[in-house]
């Protein structure tokens, strides 16, 4: 009684177990073929994932560094970074970076331990670009002397992962 299904599962040396080892066997192969569905889906899944990636201009089809600014109010972070955002157009201008700078927006959790959180993004498709451009708009940053905002510059977010 006891059958092999030898095209999908490989014979290998065995001792007869009984008259249910074909059910062990056919539980083996549908758990080996989900499997094979699951890889195929995930592989689907992956290459839609990259094309909308592609497509919205985001890593690793994009290079982008967020700079972050927190102050207790909100007219001085907006203010910084509505200068951060002149100055660094000002330096794209003049260094010809191939990069493009979003305008300021509130942080997705805009007001967090009492201080006000913003943003603006820096975004290229040219890694050399965005490397020449930073040092440039860092020195500007530090030259607006802004004693009461803190920023930081983040070169490849993770929260845009």
């Amino acid at each position: 009684m006891t059958r092999r299904i030898r095209q999908l599962v490989p014979a290998p040396d065995h001792v007869e177990i009984g008259p249910h080892q074909d059910v062990v066997e056919a539980i083996d192969v549908a758990r080996r073929s989900s499997r094979d569905v699951e890889n195929v889906e995930r592989r689907a899944d992956r290459c839609e994932g990259l094309a909308e990636r592609r497509g919205l201009g985001l890593p690793p089809f994009a290079y982008l560094a967020l700079l972050a600014a927190e102050a207790k109010t909100r007219g001085s972070m907006m203010s910084f970074l509505d200068a951060a955002a002149e100055r660094g157009r000002a330096v794209i201008a003049a260094s010809a970076c191939r990069c493009q700078l979003y305008p300021p927006v509130p942080a997705g959790l805009a007001r967090r331990a009492g201080m006000e959180r913003g943003q603006v993004l820096v975004q290229s498709n040219d890694r050399r670009s965005l490397q020449t451009f930073l040092p440039l708009w860092r020195a500007e940053l530090e030259q607006l002397g802004e004693r009461r905002v803190r920023w930081n510059i983040d070169v490849d977010p993770l929260s845009f992962a």
